[in-house]
């Protein structure tokens, strides 16, 4: 499985200026249930965790994982 993190530190509003975004995602603690429900299923696995990049998923893609995970804050209109 491959765990990939963004956490931006400022977003895009609609006057196109930008401003600081105040809630960070609390990563470590979704990685570590996933772990946890991972461990519960009693099967051996192996768990990849990156920043997401271009470069990133270009390397962790050619692992050929059976899962990708992206945890980031996100917008839409």
């Amino acid at each position: 499985m491959a765990f990939f993190y963004a956490d931006p530190l400022v977003v895009q509003v609609e006057d196109s200026s930008f401003v600081d975004y105040t809630v960070s995602l609390d990563l470590e603690t979704e990685y570590q249930g996933i772990v946890e429900n991972l461990m519960m299923t009693g099967k051996k696995f192996s768990l990849m965790k990156e920043a997401l990049s271009i470069d990133s998923l270009e390397k962790v893609l050619c692992k050929n994982p059976k899962i990708i995970h992206i945890s980031c804050h996100g917008s839409f209109q």
